[in-house]
């Protein structure tokens, strides 16, 4: 078998042993032909067939265009619509016999239904002893949401359902059992886009290596593009416009290390643009790990000229672009950080700039006034997008500063991060889920819609 993980590594693994018998149950529309049609795709060795007791060859190529290809050659589709369960099963174990690679059997509960309950349990046996005696592999497709006797019988079980998120769908593949295979992950999340099934992984950082160009920031009538083909696509393909404040929700179990791959590639190419930014990062957040990625991927005096971060905590160097805080009241840190934008607009080669605000070190460093930070913070981000420039705000979804954040807001983003997927969906306006991927380049992130 080829090394393919858009099934989940756990289950390309499984499926790599001959004689292998594999159940995916789930409701209608869960997707379960397409994930068996795309393990029948990739197992090694001919011939491979599939048998179907419900949908006629043209309507299957018809909703899954590319399994065209898998029914040539050596390879077949059987139609068992009409045929009879006994001569089903004789089909099963002559191929079997025959060296199929794979066998898949959609839906197996169309026939195990007219059978009674001893037979339909001898029958299962039958064919799981066939699949092992013959090194053959078997994938049942079940309609029964319940556990039936082929639960138990068959060596692995995958279950595909349907959940939402703020009534937005979400796909969710959970690994039951697989026989032999260590799951590290039971759970995760999954799509059906472009008629393809593909399992996202978990999240991990993207490695900050130095690329030979990054993308540039273009304003043009007033439209913000920032020059990265999944993010651009997000907002909309020029749809976000200067004074746009952008406000991004996050979860609280959203890691950190999410807001630096999501961040970069917005930072970077409003740098190379000669445009200034200054950002007010996270309690957790290394402003000096920020600098050293920024400073592999662009010049020194680019870094120096239009950056600005604010820090908490006498920093280990003394970087001119970092700007510490933790020692001035509140009116004289938002009166050092007005200083450092106005120095930034200057710089810039339009005036604009763009500011990426985090509410919670300001809750954390000035708990005692909360409602004064709110009114600070309000005006400066009311004046920054009055004045035509690109503020955005993370905030916790249980910040107290949420409801007045989400007022000064043209736009509202939230982060959600589940089974080790870092989701991303708008609110305003309404957008389905979209998985955010790092990718090789970590100034193109992969964006996939969960449909």
């Amino acid at each position: 078998m080829s090394k393919w993980t858009s099934i989940g590594s756990e289950i390309a693994q499984f499926m790599e042993e001959k004689g292998r018998t594999l159940l995916v149950k789930g409701l209608p529309g869960t997707g379960k032909t397409t994930l068996a049609l795309t393990i029948m795709q990739h197992v090694r060795g001919k011939p491979k067939i599939y048998v179907s007791t419900k949908l006629p060859e043209e309507m299957v190529r018809s909703l899954l265009p590319w399994s065209e290809r898998l029914f040539l050659g050596e390879n077949r589709f059987e139609d068992a619509t009409l045929i009879t369960p006994e001569l089903l099963v004789s089909q099963i174990f002559e191929a079997a016999r025959n060296g199929a690679s794979i066998i898949v059997l959609d839906s197996w509960d169309t026939f195990a239904k007219r059978m009674d309950s001893p037979l339909r349990m001898r029958t299962e046996g039958s064919i799981v002893t066939a699949a092992r005696s013959f090194g053959t592999r078997v994938v049942f497709v079940s309609e029964e949401p319940t556990q039936t006797t082929l639960d138990y019988t068959v060596d692995g079980v995958v279950e595909l359902r349907t959940t939402t998120l703020d009534g937005r769908r979400l796909r969710e593949m959970e690994l039951v059992k697989l026989r032999g295979t260590r799951i590290a992950s039971p759970y995760m999340l999954y799509t059906l886009s472009g008629a393809n099934f593909t399992a996202f992984s978990e999240f991990t950082q993207p490695e900050y290596r130095r690329m030979e160009t990054t993308p540039s920031a273009t304003i043009d009538d007033g439209r913000v593009i920032f020059g990265s083909r999944a993010l651009d696509a997000f907002f909309g393909f020029g749809s976000l416009r200067r004074g746009d404040t952008v406000g991004v929700e996050y979860a609280s179990n959203v890691p950190r290390t999410a807001f630096m791959a999501s961040y970069l590639p917005l930072i970077t190419s409003f740098l190379r643009s000669k445009r200034g930014v200054l950002m007010l990062p996270l309690p957790t957040f290394k402003p000096q790990d920020l600098l050293q990625v920024l400073r592999t991927h662009l010049d020194a005096q680019t870094v120096e000229e239009y950056f600005r971060v604010v820090c908490f905590g006498e920093p280990a160097t003394r970087d001119a672009p970092l700007i510490n805080i933790s020692s001035l009241d509140l009116q004289g840190a938002f009166s050092l950080i007005e200083k450092e934008l106005e120095t930034l607009k200057a710089k810039s080669c339009d005036g604009v700039v763009m500011t990426l605000w985090s509410t919670s070190p300001l809750r954390a460093l000035y708990a005692s006034k909360l409602v004064e930070v709110t009114e600070l913070l309000s005006r400066m981000i009311s004046r920054l997008s009055f004045e035509g420039d690109l503020p955005l705000i993370a905030f916790d979804e249980d910040s107290p500063l949420r409801p007045t954040m989400i007022s000064l807001c043209r736009r509202h983003i939230k982060l959600a991060f589940i089974h080790g997927t870092l989701l991303a969906y708008g609110v305003v306006p309404y957008t389905g889920v979209y998985a955010f991927e790092p990718s090789d380049n970590p100034f193109e992130p992969k964006l996939t819609e969960i449909v």
